[in-house]
């Protein structure tokens, strides 16, 4: 008696756009993975919902956007599209490095002046919400959650930036675990 197709378990790295994971080896998992099960993986929507599934952050964030436009896409150009968005390049674009940039270990005055200088190189409006998004998803993820929480009353660029140094601030203000106390 042949059972039902069964899916094969989510993804244990979750994709979301950083650096430190490149697309070319999210991609491979994922295909290799729905390989494991090709009765389950026959349709190009649960191929996609596979791989949508383990995406978080800037490339779920890019996803939303992609999928307003092709309804209609089959696997093969949901994946070449992924591809090419978050593939990094040895001699990037000013449009790739606007995408790609992350608050890193700088504070986030500086990274704000840095999103905003790639945005006009980029010919890219940091006010609008897309943008403020990728903005909120490229702060230190301890920043980043709690911005993301307030990002409706943050209607404007500027609004989110504040937001953020706020954040940052009530994180300098609290006193590190590993401190010296004086014993």
């Amino acid at each position: 008696m042949v059972g039902t197709p069964r899916a094969v378990p989510p993804m244990v790295h979750l994709f979301s756009g950083a650096y430190t994971y490149p697309v070319e080896e999210f991609v491979a998992i994922a295909d290799a993975s729905m390989a494991a099960a090709p009765d389950y993986y026959c349709t190009p929507e649960r191929k996609r919902a596979y791989v949508v599934a383990a995406l978080t952050g800037r490339a779920r964030l890019w996803f939303t956007r992609w999928s307003q436009h092709h309804l209609s896409a089959s696997h093969e150009e949901f994946r070449s599209a992924l591809l090419e968005e978050f593939h990094i390049n040895d001699t990037p674009t000013e449009h790739q490095k606007f995408r790609h940039l992350t608050q890193g270990l700088s504070t986030v005055a500086c990274y704000a002046r840095d999103f905003e200088s790639a945005a006009g190189r980029s010919k890219e409006e940091v006010d609008t919400q897309f943008n403020r998004l990728r903005f909120a998803y490229g702060l230190s993820p301890h920043i980043s959650d709690y911005v993301l929480e307030r990002f409706a009353d943050c209607p404007t660029f500027k609004d989110l930036v504040n937001e953020a140094g706020l954040v940052e601030e009530h994180f300098k203000a609290i006193p590190s675990s590993g401190s010296d106390s004086g014993a």
